[in-house]
């Protein structure tokens, strides 16, 4: 019994020592990449042009909108005051090509807005995750995680289940070994492609 005692007290020993070692080679740091991108001008630059068009886009839905609208209008003034069937089912073609063009411009539109988000987006993200691995080679990083925006609650959080200590942020050092110098601003709760589609 006491052999099984020292042996086992020997092993918790040895993993507790392991244990200290691993700790203190570990390094560990993550990244707010929300808070990188929007401290590029690139990605400033092309999310100006994602919103012009966004808006662009936007407008000229509208438009087609209150024009149904109004032809929705003509069309059930037409039915209330007994106008011809060939004039009612005329109306009602026309309505059905209004719909039919809103659906059309409205997925057309949503599909150039993505594609000339990923077309811009890609050499940012290539970019950054390029530097990020540099960083972390020259100053002995083991691990960097990235934060997840939530969008639905608006909130960032980390992969990490627990951490003692969250000071290892090197966002702000990412964005100055990109070369940008001006003042930090910090990440919107929603920044990205989804917040111009489907308005």
């Amino acid at each position: 019994m006491k052999y099984i005692f020292l042996l086992l007290t020997s092993v918790l020993m040895q993993i507790s020592a392991s244990r200290q070692s691993f700790a203190q080679t570990l390094k560990v740091g993550f990244v707010d990449q929300q808070m990188v991108y929007s401290n590029m001008p690139e990605f400033q630059n092309f999310m100006k042009e994602i919103e012009a068009s966004s808006a662009k886009y936007q407008d000229i839905l509208k438009e087609k909108y209150d024009l149904y609208q109004q032809k929705i209008e003509l069309y059930q003034k037409s039915v209330k005051d007994k106008a011809a069937e060939p004039i009612l089912r005329d109306k009602a073609t026309e309505l059905e090509n209004i719909k039919k063009s809103i659906e059309e411009f409205q997925m057309n539109s949503e599909n150039d807005v993505r594609s000339a988000y990923q077309k811009n987006f890609t050499p940012v993200k290539n970019k950054v995750d390029k530097v990020i691995a540099e960083y972390g080679k020259e100053n002995g990083y083991t691990y960097i995680f990235r934060l997840q925006i939530e969008e639905g609650i608006g909130e960032s959080r980390p992969f990490l289940l627990y951490a003692n200590d969250l000071n290892d942020d090197i966002s702000k050092q990412i964005i100055l070994k990109l070369g940008i110098t001006t003042p930090v601003k910090t990440a919107e709760t929603k920044l990205g492609l989804s917040r111009y589609l489907k308005k």
